[in-house]
């Protein structure tokens, strides 16, 4: 599959609510398609696009499994699943090439991060008269807190706090709670 690497990315849904997308079959479509994110779900948070072909689901080639057997898949996964997806002008290409799809050669992606990246980073900050130069915001498909604006030149932009990035610990505490405004 020289040339076409799809991503892995794993999803968990909070209870009662969905990945945050529908696969889809259509007509004069090849394969299992990712259609209508819901947005600030867990399928667009994690870089799911519109029009990409689901390649495998917890590890198994699904491409050519029929598309009740695949939705079953992803049903009965419990919480989490993780797919493997190549983009759509990839996949169409590797179709009209006939390449074998079911090698999977991918880069693993948690919430659109490679997972190689996926490492906390210790960020010392002391107050300044100015404040720490970040704001703070929850996602409603997320658990944790967010960084959604890290001011240049601040504490916070000197210590290496960068946008996106999730709070983990706050002076050794570990930081469960949801963001709320008061």
């Amino acid at each position: 599959m020289a040339g076409y690497k799809p991503s892995v990315i794993s999803l968990t849904k909070r209870e009662g609510h969905s990945f945050g997308f529908y696969l889809r079959v259509e007509h004069g479509e090849e394969g299992h398609l990712i259609r209508c994110l819901e947005m600030g779900g867990p399928a667009e948070l994690a870089g799911m696009k519109d029009g990409g072909r689901i390649l495998r689901v917890n590890g198994t080639f699904v491409d050519e499994l029929s598309h009740s057997d695949v939705v079953d898949m992803v049903r009965n996964s419990g919480p989490t699943v993780t797919f493997h997806i190549l983009d759509e002008a990839s996949y169409v290409q590797a179709k009209a090439q006939e390449v074998n799809l079911s090698n999977p050669q991918s880069t693993p992606v948690a919430n659109g991060v490679s997972k190689q990246d996926l490492k906390p980073k210790l960020c010392y900050l002391v107050k300044s008269s100015s404040g720490y130069g970040f704001s703070l915001r929850s996602e409603k498909s997320e658990p944790g807190l967010f960084m959604t604006e890290v001011m240049q030149g601040s504490v916070a932009d000197r210590a290496g706090v960068n946008v996106k990035d999730r709070l983990l610990e706050v002076n050794g505490r570990v930081w469960k709670a949801p963001h709320t405004s008061k």
